[in-house]
């Protein structure tokens, strides 16, 4: 039914789309803050991803060991 409403519909809500909107229309304190949370969260986990992904590949790169070290502390993180 996706395709159906991209291309009947001008503007379609798609996932948390649905849940930002109604936090930007209601301003209710609470769905804002909880939106704002998980924006934060988002952000945090891509960080770690992008020093993560920079510290594995400049391990490689220097064939350096201390890259080894910082990366293990995450292969038990289940």
């Amino acid at each position: 039914q996706l395709p159906f409403f991209v291309t009947t519909c001008d503007y379609t809500l798609i996932g948390e789309e649905l849940y930002a909107a109604s936090a930007y229309l209601s301003r209710e304190p609470v769905q804002v803050g909880t939106l704002r949370g998980q924006d934060i969260g988002k952000a945090l986990i891509l960080g770690v991803l992008g020093i993560g992904t920079l510290v594995a590949t400049l391990g490689v790169m220097f064939d350096a060991q201390w890259p080894q070290l910082f990366l293990d502390l995450f292969k038990d993180v289940k």
